[in-house]
């Protein structure tokens, strides 16, 4: 495809529309390589009738996870970043709907990063997510995929015009609403919520005035974002990220009001590093106590 699309790309591009790949990632991977940096082919010069039906066969493919695609997607997300979130949504609906094993609606690794923050209807884009997550508070699909979603759009969560918009979507007090904030606030880095105290106690009092059950959904997302990631460590030492969270937990409680939703948040955070530094403590201790005292087969009943 790629000598055609080089020797006679009209050829090449009247080809590669009858070409079906929808239930092929590794087909689909070959056919988007040629619209690549790489490849001879250029997007805009696809019939839009044969767009249409290229990117329905995306929805429709079990993977997107492979470099070609996703190289595409990046670009795609550049220039039309709207048809790029429309497809994606695309991708959590049809799990949504068919909920087989085998299918991936989104890459767990983004090798390309999505090319929406530039543009100027970013936050409509945040927004119109977020309403579409509150849609089905039901659907765990849409509550993981969506929310995932929203932050591979968003990109940084530290960046003013995201905080910004999170702090004002807070106004708007439904459980719904906060359960597809909640899906979002998961997906925060861990760092984050040990950084900006002042967003956290916003989140906590605005969900706290929607109900227990807001409150419960929007400080388990912010507890679960805080102990996400990786832990590495020395052999018999406590994991720096556990100390860390632990001792800065401790201090942001000490520096809330007392009996605030806040201060409880912050002490369970303080509560969670101590566990886990006792737990990963009596691990190594038994792992030592097995491997100074082997159990020999001939001793065992």
């Amino acid at each position: 495809m790629q000598r055609l699309a080089e020797d006679r790309p009209a050829e090449a591009l009247a080809l590669i529309g009858q070409i079906k790949f929808s239930d092929s990632p590794e087909v689909a991977d070959d056919v988007f390589a040629t619209f690549s940096g790489q490849g001879s082919l250029r997007w805009s010069a696809v019939p839009p009738c044969v767009a249409d039906d290229m990117l329905t066969q995306i929805v429709e493919c079990p993977s997107i996870e492979q470099h070609w695609i996703q190289e595409f997607l990046c670009v795609l997300s550049k220039e039309q970043p709207t048809k790029l979130v429309g497809l994606l949504r695309s991708r959590i609906e049809r799990w949504e709907q068919f909920g087989y094993g085998g299918y991936d609606p989104l890459p767990f690794h983004w090798s390309f990063p999505l090319q929406i923050r530039a543009d100027p209807d970013l936050i409509k884009v945040l927004r119109g997510l977020l309403e579409w997550i509150s849609d089905a508070p039901e659907s765990w699909m849409r509550r993981d995929a969506g929310g995932r979603l929203v932050a591979v759009v968003a990109q940084d969560f530290n960046d003013p015009d995201v905080l910004a918009f999170l702090q004002d979507a807070f106004d708007e007090q439904s459980p719904t609403w906060m359960a597809a904030l909640a899906c979002v606030l998961r997906q925060m880095p861990h760092d984050f919520v040990l950084s900006h105290p002042g967003f956290v106690a916003q989140a906590l009092r605005a969900a706290s005035a929607v109900g227990e059950e807001a409150l419960q959904h929007v400080a388990g997302a912010l507890h679960g974002a805080a102990i996400s990631g990786s832990f590495s460590g020395a052999p018999g030492q406590p994991f720096p990220r556990d100390v860390e969270q632990r001792n800065k937990a401790a201090a942001l409680a000490d520096a809330s009001p007392a009996g605030s939703i806040e201060q409880e948040f912050y002490r369970s955070l303080q509560r969670s590093a101590d566990e886990h530094i006792r737990w990963s403590a009596d691990r190594h201790e038994r792992w030592l106590v097995r491997s100074c005292f082997p159990v020999s087969r001939r001793n065992l009943p």
